[in-house]
């Protein structure tokens, strides 16, 4: 019987085409190369090495695992934070795929938790949606939303009224602050929208609310720093015939 509490993605197997995802990988690389970066030399090279699987760093991305993607960085001698913000990068075309295909599944639960239902992420923003003011709690990896109690901790699922509070500039109480409890020292961003936000939305959203990330931090709160599922999933390359057929990706299966 599977886990009322496990995320879509786990247990799942995803057919992706590996060339294509290296070639991300590269065009990443040369984002950063105009902009002057000092390691996008090292990274243009660790991905064009032959030995180099760009899956591995795909799969260790998406399960969050930091360890995974510290010894690759160390066996390319390359800054694992760097590596793991292009990783990060590198897995959004999927998962944002993997969020579409499972937008109806997760409307269609009723999920209690305060980490995301596809990916297992923890949540970038809230949003109090319209004059109905609905919480729902957003993936910055997926863009998947999902409905939570309003009053409770997203992370520790305290609903102590008396450790709930929040940061606020004066004039912007109702339209944007950072929610923290003090239970476990978490904090989340909220904003006000008319309804739901789109992932790049959501993204400059989350760019442009940093001074409650800030004061958030100053205060003593922060946002979980180990995943919040332990999260099964593997990337199979797609054969080459497949690759011509569904044109770079192949739905996913249990």
């Amino acid at each position: 019987m599977a886990d009322a509490a496990a995320p879509l993605l786990h247990g799942l197997t995803l057919i992706v085409d590996a060339g294509r995802q290296r070639a991300l990988l590269r065009r990443l690389v040369a984002i950063l190369t105009t902009s002057g970066a000092p390691e996008a030399g090292a990274l243009d090279a660790l991905f064009g090495a032959a030995d180099f699987d760009p899956l591995a760093l795909l799969t260790a991305s998406v399960k969050q695992d930091t360890p995974a993607v510290e010894a690759l960085a160390a066996q390319a001698r390359i800054d694992a934070s760097v590596l793991a913000v292009v990783g990060h990068a590198a897995t959004l075309p999927l998962l944002l795929a993997c969020g579409r295909c499972a937008e109806h599944a997760i409307e269609s639960t009723r999920w209690k938790h305060g980490y995301c239902p596809l990916c297992a992420a923890w949540p970038t923003l809230a949003e109090i949606r319209g004059l109905a003011r609905d919480f729902v709690l957003r993936c910055g990896r997926c863009a998947s939303g999902w409905r939570f109690v309003q009053r409770g901790c997203a992370f520790c699922g305290s609903q102590d009224q008396q450790s709930q509070g929040y940061f606020a500039a004066e004039q912007e109480r109702e339209t944007r602050r950072a929610s923290v409890c003090d239970a476990c020292h978490g904090y989340l961003k909220t904003v006000a929208t008319l309804g739901p936000l789109s992932i790049s939305e959501l993204l400059l959203r989350d760019l442009q609310s940093l001074e409650l990330d800030v004061t958030a931090i100053e205060h003593g709160y922060a946002r979980p720093d180990t995943p919040a599922w332990d999260l099964d999933v593997w990337i199979k390359p797609m054969a080459a015939r497949d690759t011509r057929a569904q044109g770079g990706w192949q739905r996913f299966w249990r």
